[in-house]
């Protein structure tokens, strides 16, 4: 799988996980099925450091029960392979992170308000 690849889903993962425990909607469960791909594709693309990050959503998910309880990690995450990405690499991670964090949303029904028109209806 080429780099370009691995980044865009490693952002898509990431967007969905963002927007999930930001905005509520995504099950517990689709969220730690991300987060371990989130890890499989960190390791295939030679990132490093992340791995704490995943076990520390991964608990307060599991132990909390609510999607914003790994908000900060999940941002922490995002963080950390922005910092590690360059080029075309970069650009494939952050375009996977907005339209995963896009797509979500439309799932859920639940963009927040600056993705409504000015009648409150979705564009």
């Amino acid at each position: 799988m080429s780099s370009r690849l691995n980044n865009f889903n490693l952002g898509a993962n990431l967007g969905w996980l963002q927007q999930g425990a930001a905005f509520g909607g995504r099950p517990i469960n689709e969220m730690t099925a991300d987060l371990q791909r989130v890890r499989a594709t960190a390791a295939t693309a030679a990132y490093t450091g992340y791995d704490g990050f995943v076990a520390s959503a991964l608990t307060e998910l599991n132990s909390s029960q609510s999607p914003n309880s790994a908000l900060d990690k999940i941002s922490d995450l995002i963080t950390l392979f922005q910092g590690q990405a360059s080029g075309t690499n970069a650009a494939a991670l952050s375009l996977g992170i907005v339209l995963g964090w896009l797509q979500q949303g439309a799932r859920a029904n639940n963009r927040p308000v600056s993705f409504l028109n000015d009648e409150g209806k979705n564009y």
